[in-house]
This record gives structure tokens, C-alpha cells and sequence, in this order.
């Protein structure tokens, strides 16, 4: 559905065009909100100066700052919720406690609610990146980011995108840097999955080109996207890579996007076979000329 067999110049117009005619993003929507925090965990970290008891103040006010803007959103109607990434920091032997309290929440008001979490131990031999999503029926399931960038110490995931069926169609989700690799998010394509909820946390040199590379995956995979990209672009797209929403941390003081999303998304070609075309192409080019070498040969010959 990507590609024109035609020669016309304007073909690959016509076959795009053709694409959003006969697949546009026009089921019935969901409601979500992408959320991130109000200020630098880094920066306040460092006036604890290593006094646990004052980290677990600060880890407790992100909490207590996320739950009520979460509260405002589910009263917007809002029925999907993602925090960004490392949206909260927590000790090991206060996670349990952590997570209850985003159960009770999404359980309450009825909603999904997907945590960015940053869990470890005291003495860092414990240290992992982590979404929780949380069901309105309370159930709590566990994705750990897949991929690290240069300086992450976090505890790899088992290589698997968290995939789960929710009211809302079937839903997925990654963290930041593994929308970066195509054949890993292939993953929820594969699978079906109708929307795709990503915490991020980019930085400045990078906004808003990163966050915007993860609108690729929708088109390719054919899902609606929602990311809560702290220092970055939190952007809500349809499977067509149309913008629903989008907020910048550095041109806004606002915390909180709300788009009406999709339900339903579609089933593409890319899913399936990836770059399997590209490669054929490129393979097809060098057959090529090896065979116009192979013929200036003889000729010379």
C-alpha cells in the first residue's frame, strides 16, 4: 500500500493518495493525556546532598504532582493516561507502595494509567527504567526499556514490546529510545495493536526531531501513538502520522496534552515483511550492474 508499480512522476502522490481514501483514520476515538513534570527531578535532587529521608520527600511530591494532574485529565474525560519517562524515582523498598497508589487511582477513576518509573536500591545495584501500565480492573503489568543510550546503567528488558487487549482496542507500549529501532517495534504491528503509548525524556539539542522520528513507527505499524516526552515533544498521531496534539516543554509551562485518539488502527504491508522491498531493490541494483560490467566486458572484448 506504500508503493506504485507505475512510472508517472505523480504515482507515488496517487498511491498515498488512494491509501488515506481507502484507510482513513475515521473510527470512533479514545480520549488520552500525555503527562510530565513540573519541574527538574536532577536539579532539586541535588539540594538533598544524599539524605535519603529528603529524597523520599522529593520521589513523593513528583507521585502527589502526577496523580493530580492525572485527576484533572480523568475529569476531562480522559480515559488513557501516560507519565513520561523517569517520571518517578523511587526506592526499591518503596515501589510496592508506589504502584498501589496508581492502582487505586486507575481503579477509581476508571481509566488506564501507564507509569514511568525509575526503580533502585539505595546502593544502585538495582537499577531499572520501567512503565507500568495499570488496568481499570487494577491488573498491573511490567515493561522494561529494551534499549540503553550512552550513560544508562538501567537493567535490560526481555527484548519483548508490553503488549496487552484493553476496552480501547489493543494497546502497547516502549520506552524513548526503542521507537528508535523499526524491527523491534515491529513487534506491536505484528501483533495487531491498535495504539501505542511511549514515556520519553529527550533534551534540548534533540527537540523536536526525536520526538517526531516515533511518528515513523505509527505509519509503518498502523497504530495511533501517544508519547509524554519530558524536555522534549509529547505528540499524539493516528496511524497516518497526522498530529492530533503536541507540546513542547520549551515553548510552554503546560504539563498536561489531552487528544482524542483512534481506537481502531489498520494492518500494514511494513509489519509484515519490514525492508524486506528495500533490500530486494538494492540487491535488484547491484544484479544490475554486475550485469552492465559483465556486458562492457565483452564489448571490450
Amino acid at each position: 500500500m506504500y508503493f506504485s508499480l507505475s512510472w508517472h512522476p505523480n504515482s507515488h502522490i496517487t498511491a498515498w493518495g488512494e491509501y488515506l481514501t481507502f484507510f482513513p483514520a475515521d473510527s470512533d476515538t479514545v480520549r488520552e493525556a500525555a503527562v510530565t513534570r513540573s519541574f527538574d527531578m536532577d536539579i532539586e535532587a541535588k539540594e538533598c546532598k544524599g539524605d535519603v529521608s529528603c529524597f523520599q520527600k522529593l520521589f513523593n511530591r513528583c507521585l502527589n504532582e502526577f496523580l493530580q494532574d492525572s485527576r484533572q485529565a480523568s475529569d476531562a474525560g480522559v480515559k488513557i493516561i501516560v507519565w513520561q519517562e523517569n517520571g518517578l524515582a523511587v526506592y526499591q523498598d518503596d515501589e510496592a507502595e508506589f504502584i498501589e497508589q496508581g492502582r487505586k487511582f486507575a481503579v477509581h477513576e476508571e481509566v488506564y494509567l501507564l507509569m514511568g518509573m525509575h526503580m533502585f536500591s539505595e546502593d544502585m545495584s538495582v537499577d531499572e527504567n520501567k512503565a507500568v501500565l495499570i488496568s481499570p480492573s487494577g491488573q498491573v503489568s511490567e515493561y522494561l526499556k529494551n534499549h540503553k543510550i550512552y550513560g544508562d546503567n538501567h537493567i535490560l528488558g526481555d527484548g519483548k514490546v508490553l503488549i496487552r487487549d484493553s476496552a480501547y482496542g489493543k494497546i502497547a507500549s516502549i520506552i524513548c529510545y526503542d521507537a528508535d529501532f523499526p524491527n523491534f517495534v515491529r513487534q506491536a504491528g505484528k501483533a495487531n495493536v491498535d495504539l501505542m503509548l511511549i514515556p520519553s525524556h529527550d533534551w534540548e539539542a534533540i527537540t523536536p526531531i526525536h520526538g517526531r522520528m516515533a511518528n515513523f513507527r505509527a505509519i509503518e505499524n498502523g497504530f495511533s501513538m501517544i508519547s509524554a516526552d519530558y524536555h522534549g515533544l509529547s505528540t499524539a498521531v493516528d496511524y497516518h502520522g497526522n498530529i492530533l496534539s503536541q507540546m513542547n516543554d520549551f515553548t510552554t509551562d503546560d504539563r498536561v496534552m489531552i487528544a482524542d485518539v483512534p481506537k481502531k488502527g489498520i494492518r500494514t504491508i511494513y509489519s509484515q515483511i519490514g525492508d524486506l522491498f528495500a533490500w530486494l531493490c538494492v540487491f535488484g541494483f547491484l544484479i544490475m550492474v554486475g550485469l552492465s560490467l559483465t556486458g562492457f566486458k565483452r564489448e571490450k572484448i
